[in-house]
């Protein structure tokens, strides 16, 4: 390829992606909206922060129980693991839809 040749596909590729960048950049200013409702919700939140009210927060007093309850493993849970599934018997509905 000739040195012109290669300056000629330079401009050309040069020229075919400007235009291209500048249609999609149109394309979306024409095209793509946000209603009314949708814009009054997304208003930007402030970037400053209230230092007071986190200094408030991290000096607050800690506040404990006043009792405190202990789970433990109590015998009735297992008392009723140990009762045999026969003793159980079905509601009148569960027996009438099995049928």
């Amino acid at each position: 390829m000739k040195q012109r040749d290669i300056l000629f596909l330079s401009i050309s590729v040069f020229a075919l992606i400007a235009f291209w960048i500048g249609f999609n950049i149109f394309h979306n200013l024409a095209v793509t909206t946000i209603s009314e409702p949708i814009e009054k919700n997304i208003i930007p939140i402030s970037p400053s922060f209230d230092v007071k009210t986190i200094n408030v927060i991290k000096n607050r007093q800690n506040v404990a129980p006043l009792y405190e309850t202990e789970i433990s493993s109590s015998s009735s849970f297992q008392d009723i693991t140990k009762v045999p599934l026969e003793t159980f018997e079905s509601s009148p509905s569960a027996s009438e839809v099995s049928q």
